[in-house]
């Protein structure tokens, strides 16, 4: 968020690891970020997929605290952003 920098994880030192070494700081930065900064939402799981070198697909399922029906929902960032021909 450029407006608001301390909102943010730290998942750019890991993007160009293995993705063995890479993943499971990466998920634990979403997750801890998700959990300090959007308190509206519980997070069921992240997902994290290498898609080339320094490409990530990162899905991260949750539902709202107050939803009764607990239906999940899932958002999909693709690091970096820009599209690929």
């Amino acid at each position: 968020m450029p407006t608001a920098p301390e909102k943010c994880c730290r998942i750019q030192p890991y993007v160009d690891r293995r993705p063995d070494y890479a993943i499971p700081y990466i998920t634990r930065e979403i997750w801890d970020a998700l959990a300090i900064w959007e308190p509206r939402i519980i997070v069921d799981r992240v997902a994290i997929t290498p898609e080339d070198f320094g490409h990530w697909r990162f899905s991260v399922f949750w539902h709202l605290r107050s939803d009764v029906a607990r239906e999940v929902l899932r958002t999909d960032v693709i690091l970096p952003s820009e599209r690929r021909p």
